[in-house]
């Protein structure tokens, strides 16, 4: 409960540290959402990603406490798209070396963004 209103939240995730992958590549995260790289499923969140993108290191990883995101925190970016302060706590992220590519919910980082006829898809399935 939240003053008069009843929210029905996710259980709590607990962050997780960087889980390499490939592309084309499906993962189940240790919070339990599903991660797809290359291939599209039933995920929420999708974006289109440059392809250049996969030529180095990609992984997914939890978000840090006060992490930012094209300059803004990230965290306040998750809550006015309507993530639960439940779930930010280990929403997963795109990294390419060191960068944060995507924020689902949120955007691609600036000069990552993609198309359907030259990027690769990424999507985010939320397991609740």
């Amino acid at each position: 409960r939240r003053g008069a209103m009843l929210h029905l939240v996710p259980p709590p995730a607990r962050p997780f540290a960087p889980v390499a992958v490939g592309c084309p590549s499906e993962v189940t995260l240790p919070s339990g959402f599903v991660a797809r790289l290359g291939c599209t499923g039933n995920g929420r969140h999708r974006a289109w990603l440059a392809a250049e993108l996969t030529r180095g290191r990609l992984a997914w990883r939890s978000l840090a406490p006060g992490e930012r995101f094209g300059g803004r925190r990230a965290g306040a970016l998750l809550a006015a798209a309507g993530v639960a302060r439940e779930a930010r706590k280990a929403w997963p992220v795109l990294l390419s070396g060191d960068r944060m590519v995507w924020l689902p919910g949120v955007a691609v980082a600036f000069r990552c963004e993609g198309n359907a006829t030259t990027g690769i898809v990424a999507e985010l399935e939320e397991p609740w």
